[in-house]
């Protein structure tokens, strides 16, 4: 049996203490020391590089990986550098020497760790640098374990999945603010496979292929029908398993979101959706709903926060027109943008932190909409409902005018009202032109009607859903699908009445 040297011996126990356990090197195996140490090479001689990188306060992750990829070779670089050597990022005689002689300086303070960018989302399909630094993050943590290669692909997605889970994150496969965020926090958890990951249950997650469960059904399908719901983020409470009220109005967002048959009950059609599904009922790109929460119903709101009062603001906001994705419970970027336009909108100090006397002014306002909905008929055969027509119309927020469009790849005005009110059941005709003549005419607009303009011919040639407060969602030839308000000068010139389509 081969010996280790005194120097590793100790090197190991100190691990050991440390919660780390190396396998013992075989006899062919060099010492730490005696090989360099390189970008993209993963063995026990990089676990005891990181520990020493550590120790020195230049390693800033928990737990040593044996991986040596972007963020060590970081702290390498900026060991070397703090001590005066040539600063390449490669572990040679050099740079071990001044780690293993105990003459290396350490850093006055933890040096900046390599972060991930994160002004886009980043999801299957997508490439490049900011793709590579979130695979090397994962590889680092233990979730990641195929080669770093900036591609985006289904090894990549199953790795950020399991990260959020792990993480009680939304687990949506989608790397966006808040996964990229707390996996730049340096907060993240080492991957642990003999722990189950979060809100994992008691029963099995595999969804049932040769059943349809509907209303007051029991049992384990259920059970995994509501994990996979919540995991997409469109189910917010307990896994229970009993097909409930909430659990139905679940499945009914996420077919609407899968732009599937909306009734309600999960067939083959929703399972295989649910299955395949890759996009996000999040909106905080990647956000958690959490459970508990920071910031209570009566208590100041911002950046960070989470919880059920989250959820209820996001929920009102939306409403209101002014949140544009499923609701979350993770107070994110984009539930700042939209606390900060309802500021602006009221005149309130707009800095996207949502004090008392915002929430209140939030919940005040939408329930004059809620009102104007019912007064506007939000009922009907069908089950249409006004409230889910402004959800599903703000959903398509950004996306570009196309002249003659009708689908999510881009829409004009007609195409527009025509394609969101057929996904909530409503079947209206397709120019601007045939819909004036097709609707009923109201004397003044109530959230869900349709209002009407005369711009570039004759009568009515542009239109948009009114959604209260004297504004309407639209696709705009310069703008794409966004909110405008009828009482600026182009608009209110232009006003031509409005006419109820539901």
């Amino acid at each position: 049996m081969a010996l280790l040297s005194p120097r590793k011996t100790v090197m190991t126990a100190s691990l050991a203490v440390a919660g780390v356990v190396f396998a013992s090197p075989s006899g062919a195996e060099a010492s730490f020391g005696e090989r360099t140490l390189s970008y993209g090479m993963s063995n026990n001689d990089v676990k005891v590089l990181q520990e020493k990188l550590k120790e020195e306060g230049f390693f800033n992750f928990h737990t040593a990986t044996g991986y040596f990829g972007e963020i060590t070779k970081q702290a390498v670089k900026d060991f070397q550098s703090a001590n005066n050597l040539k600063v390449d990022g490669i572990a040679g005689p050099q740079t071990f020497g001044a780690l293993t002689n105990g003459s290396g300086s350490g850093g006055s303070a933890a040096p900046a760790p390599v972060k991930i960018p994160d002004s886009s989302l980043l999801r299957e399909g997508s490439s490049g640098n900011a793709v590579t630094l979130l695979q090397e993050k994962l590889k680092e943590l233990g979730y990641f374990t195929a080669s770093v290669n900036g591609r985006y692909r289904s090894d990549t997605v199953e790795a950020v999945r399991t990260y959020q889970r792990t993480n009680q994150l939304q687990v949506d496969g989608i790397a966006g603010p808040q996964t990229i965020g707390h996996l730049n926090s340096g907060n993240g958890k080492p991957y642990s496979p003999e722990k189950p990951p979060a809100n994992s249950g008691s029963g099995s997650t595999q969804l049932p292929t040769n059943t349809v469960l509907r209303l007051n059904d029991q049992g384990s399908g259920v059970e995994a029908l509501q994990t996979h719901l919540k995991d997409h983020g469109f189910y917010s409470h307990s896994v229970t398993g009993t097909y409930g009220p909430i659990t139905r109005d679940a499945v009914r967002s996420f077919q609407r979101a899968a732009n599937i048959t909306v009734d309600g009950i999960v067939g083959p059609q929703t399972f295989n959706a649910l299955k395949n599904w890759t996009g996000s009922g999040s909106g905080d790109s990647g956000s958690g709903s959490g459970s508990g929460g920071s910031g209570g119903n009566a208590g100041t709101l911002m950046v960070g926060s989470e919880g059920p009062a989250v959820t209820e603001l996001q929920n009102e906001l939306r409403t209101l027109g002014l949140f544009h994705v499923q609701p979350t419970g993770y107070y994110g970027s984009i539930t700042k943008q939209s606390v900060k336009t309802f500021q602006q909108q009221w005149n309130m100090t707009a800095d996207g932190i949502a004090t008392k006397a915002t929430i209140q002014k939030i919940s005040q306002a939408a329930d004059v909409h809620r009102e104007d909905a019912g007064s506007g008929g939000s009922g009907g055969s069908g089950g249409f409902q006004v409230m889910n027509l402004i959800a599903d119309a703000s959903t398509f927020i950004g996306t570009p005018y196309v002249w003659g469009g009708a689908s999510p790849s881009g829409f004009d005005c007609s195409g527009f009202m025509q394609y969101v009110f057929n996904i909530n059941g409503k079947t209206i005709p397709r120019t601007a032109a045939q819909q004036y003549n097709f609707g009923k005419s109201v004397s003044s607009p109530s959230v869900g009607d349709v209002v009407f303009f005369e711009t570039y011919t004759t009568g009515p040639s542009h239109n948009g859903i009114y959604i209260g407060n004297n504004q309407f969602i639209h696709a705009g030839s310069s703008t794409g699908v966004t909110i405008a308000n009828m009482n600026t000068t182009y608009w209110s010139t232009r006003y031509l009445g409005a006419k109820r389509l539901h």
